[in-house]
């Protein structure tokens, strides 16, 4: 039978529960999440080893007048902030060049080399250089590893992904760090290390995937 003219159609609500936004997600995706996280999660425990250390490192090089120690440690944090705004705006401009992976890996080995070149300074000046370079590092992964994350998950799981990616770094732990010259030292070596590891493993993984990529087109 057909609807005289002139009424309108009423559409019945749909019955069937939407599709959680999770599901729509691959396992790709979430794998990047991951790969995204954990070289945040080393950011961020770089930057908490530093705090643990930094009063004994600046005893050692400034002798033990509060003043100056104070003094220097607020210099070191205006160099960092620096140079991760930096490192954000100029690795940012460089990914949509050559890429996002590429570039992540070389912001990773970046920070990740200097943290461990710490070890080594022996002046005040070494260690603003070498705070101004590991910022650099650590405000371009981050700002690269965000535009990665935004670019590959969908739009409906995008927000939720967003809010993942930063994590969460219990920053109680370490709290046992030793206050000798020394621990100050071996923590930057552990640091380096580490992160070291885990950009090398996402340089390989993300070849990998390249490589499957290849094969099946």
């Amino acid at each position: 039978m057909e609807k005289p003219a002139g009424i309108p159609t009423v559409e019945t609500p749909s019955l069937v529960a939407p599709e959680p936004w999770y599901r729509q997600v691959t396992r790709y995706q979430w794998l990047v999440l991951a790969i995204a996280s954990a070289g945040w999660a080393f950011d961020a425990f770089e930057g908490q080893i530093y705090a643990l250390t930094w009063p004994e490192m600046l005893r050692e090089l400034v002798g033990g007048d509060p003043h100056r120690i104070d003094f220097w440690a607020e210099v070191f944090k205006g160099v960092f902030l620096a140079g991760g705004a930096v490192g954000g705006i100029a690795f940012a401009s460089l990914a949509d060049r050559i890429g996002r992976k590429p570039v992540m890996a070389i912001t990773i080995l970046l920070y990740s080399l200097f943290s461990g070149l710490t070890y080594f300074a022996s002046s005040l000046w070494h260690v603003a250089i070498l705070r101004f370079l590991v910022a650099l590092g650590v405000g371009g992964e981050w700002a690269v590893a965000a535009a990665l994350v935004a670019e590959v998950f969908p739009q409906q799981a995008r927000a939720r992904a967003g809010a993942i990616f930063p994590g969460h770094v219990d920053r109680r732990r370490g709290r046992s760090a030793g206050g000798h010259a020394l621990a100050v030292r071996v923590s930057h070596q552990r640091n380096s290390g580490a992160i070291a590891i885990c950009g090398a493993g996402r340089r390989a993984r993300a070849g990998a995937m390249e490589t499957r990529g290849r094969r099946a087109s």
